[in-house]
């Protein structure tokens, strides 16, 4: 990448003009001049991790193309290796030998040019279809140790086949938990459905618009919700519910309560992904091509179905 000397000056700046100084027993003492690294919170440091993370882009991409790495099964047919969010980053190999020692080349070429080394203690290998004597091998030689899959990124489970209610146990936890919280407070009638209304339904939000949710999953935070909603300061979730939920997620206007039914939400949801698919907004999530869907088909995706 090349770019202007003025880039450099400026990045320069940003890194040596700051002072600094240290806080003990509630006074500052004295400053000094910083000589590596940004202040906390200034607005270059993403534009530099970004920059950081293109560079890694192009070693990985270019040992790809010498084969040094070979692809993912499931990632050949779109030249996938890797996938970055903030801080986060997802390498992909076959699991062979000159695979894992390719990823291991460009890691330590990465730390040559930018003074960035993958931190052992915060990385984990998943293995699938590997002999446990080459994943204890490759454990030792890379230094990071054997995660167990299902692995969770960004707080909802990476799986490749169909999502279950025991994928969800953590959805269902936390508002398990959030709900106990509440039920430790004298708490009206009113009260508890807007924390029903608003902040249950903020907390499956994500999940929501992500998956197709199981219908075991559904019914069971229905219950939940549905409980809690008509306790009177109980701490038991086994209270029986005075109105079925299918009534009170009715509109105010037919005589519900205005909550969401949670079935037609989620499918709400999910609609997106399947205009993403007929839109062809050439994005690597909504590629048809490895999953067997041809250009310009119409195929039905059913409730419970995945894409």
């Amino acid at each position: 990448m090349e770019f202007p000397t003025s880039y450099f000056k400026l990045i320069e700046a940003c890194i040596t003009t700051p002072m600094l100084s240290v806080s003990f027993n509630g006074g500052l003492c004295g400053y000094f001049s910083a000589s590596k690294g940004l202040r906390h919170g200034d607005p270059l440091s993403p534009y530099l991790f970004t920059v950081a993370m293109e560079y890694f882009s192009c070693l990985i991409h270019w040992a790809a193309i010498d084969n040094q790495v070979p692809y993912h099964s499931r990632c050949k047919e779109l030249r996938i290796t890797h996938l970055c969010f903030a801080d986060d980053l997802l390498v992909f190999t076959n699991g062979s030998i000159r695979g894992v020692a390719g990823i291991n080349r460009v890691l330590t070429q990465f730390y040559k040019d930018s003074g960035l080394r993958c931190n052992p203690s915060k990385c984990e290998l998943f293995c699938c279809g590997t002999p446990d004597e080459e994943q204890q091998w490759i454990s030792a030689y890379t230094g990071f140790p054997l995660g167990s899959l299902p692995v969770r990124y960004l707080g909802v489970p990476l799986i490749s086949g169909k999502l279950t209610s025991a994928d969800c146990s953590v959805l269902v936890d936390k508002i398990t938990a959030r709900i106990r919280t509440w039920q430790a407070k004298k708490l009206s009638y009113a009260g508890r459905l807007q924390l029903v209304s608003s902040v249950i339904t903020s907390i499956m939000q994500y999940w929501m618009a992500l998956f197709l949710l199981p219908q075991k999953l559904l019914k069971e935070i229905e219950n939940i919700c549905n409980q809690f909603l008509w306790g009177v300061g109980n701490r038991s979730l086994r209270k029986k519910a005075l109105v079925a939920w299918k009534y009170v997620a009715w509109p105010r206007n037919e005589g519900g309560l205005g909550i969401r039914d949670f079935k037609k939400w989620n499918q709400a949801c999910v609609i997106r992904h399947v205009w993403n698919l007929l839109a062809e907004s050439g994005s690597l999530w909504v590629r048809p091509g490895p999953y067997g869907i041809s250009q310009g088909s119409q195929q039905g995706l059913g409730y419970g179905g995945r894409f």
